[in-house]
């Protein structure tokens, strides 16, 4: 067999060298023989020769194509992003599946053909089969649900629809998806479908890390929605993975950019205060913040007020008549924002 695969990759495709190589060799390929040398035609990404193969195993009458066999041929189509040839081949095997209950197409069948049309760029055609095999009752997996997503990059209503669609048949997907569509939610100001799409996830067993918590803030702090972000940190402090200084800074921001001033306050004396891990003394970017939040909430007299107590305590605000960090005690400027709330 080993002989036989390298005779094969070596064969020319279209010259009818992969036929004879085949029928001239003293091992006799059995089915399982076949799909392995139309699987080593698909890694090469030769769905030419992957066909040559398939055709010759037709000449072998004590070999059938079955649904592995036809996956594989589909497959090789997929990884070389022919779509047409993909769905002929699958057409094929539907015929053959009416008097041959082994040619019934899968899983793996209906994945390589919707990934090929995904591929090809015709999700319409994608959506077709997808919907086919809902019809004939066969189960979507992982690697369709990707397809169907990585074909969704400008609608993203479509996208959060896929899913819905795979979390209600049991499949969730990685993290960094989620991430890259909380992200898409926060950059079209759709606050809401990122909170349901954090929630989701969780319930279709994807843990949230801190990565994701970061992205969801990120999308908050977009939309201006300074209530869940503070839920949010709630929320992490309760699963143990945080909130840390990193994204206790991540809802200031948010704060800063609802003009949420109480909130942002009460982060601050946790970052300065208490000490958060990670927490530098007298942060002066945090007490920036701060004040920003203040003024973004109309209330600029407290925001002159701290951002005086600030500069008291030592910490260096951006603005005029502004000074570094001097070694003023921690405490001391937390009990400032403590006493000017």
């Amino acid at each position: 067999m080993d002989s036989l695969r390298e005779a094969v990759g070596q064969a020319s495709a279209g010259t009818g060298e992969v036929r004879r190589v085949i029928t001239q060799s003293t091992f006799q390929p059995r089915a399982a023989a076949f799909t392995s040398l139309i699987q080593q035609c698909a890694r090469a990404k030769n769905w030419q020769k992957a066909l040559e193969v398939f055709e010759t195993m037709k000449e072998y009458p004590a070999v059938k194509a079955n649904v592995i066999t036809y996956s594989a041929l589909i497959s090789a189509c997929s990884s070389c992003g022919r779509w047409q040839e993909a769905e002929s081949h699958f057409q094929d095997m539907l015929a053959a599946s009416e008097t041959d209950p082994d040619c019934a197409p899968n899983t793996i069948t209906y994945s390589s053909l919707i990934t090929a049309c995904v591929r090809g760029g015709h999700l319409d055609r994608a959506l077709v089969w997808y919907h086919k095999m809902q019809d004939n009752g066969v189960d979507a997996d992982f690697i369709i649900y990707s397809a169907l997503l990585s074909a969704c990059e400008r609608d993203l209503d479509q996208a959060l629809q896929f899913v819905d669609e795979m979390h209600a048949a049991g499949v969730c997907h990685a993290p960094e998806t989620y991430a890259k569509l909380i992200e898409r939610c926060g950059k079209a100001g759709r606050w809401e479908d990122a909170v349901e799409l954090f929630l989701g996830m969780q319930v279709a067993g994807t843990e949230a890390t801190k990565g994701i918590c970061l992205v969801l803030l990120g999308a908050l702090k977009a939309c201006g929605q300074a209530r869940p972000a503070l839920q949010l940190l709630d929320a992490m402090a309760q699963a143990g993975i945080g909130p840390d200084r990193e994204t206790q800074m991540a809802a200031l921001r948010v704060c800063a950019k609802a003009g949420a001033w109480t909130p942002a306050l009460r982060i601050w004396e946790k970052l300065e205060g208490r000490g958060a891990s990670g927490a530098a003394p007298h942060d002066a970017a945090a007490a920036e913040l701060v004040v920003e939040a203040c003024r973004a909430g109309n209330n600029a007299t407290k925001a002159s007020e701290l951002e005086t107590q600030f500069r008291r305590a030592g910490l260096f605000i951006n603005r005029a008549g502004g000074s570094r960090p001097s070694s003023s005690p921690v405490s001391r400027a937390a009990s400032l924002a403590s006493s000017a709330r």
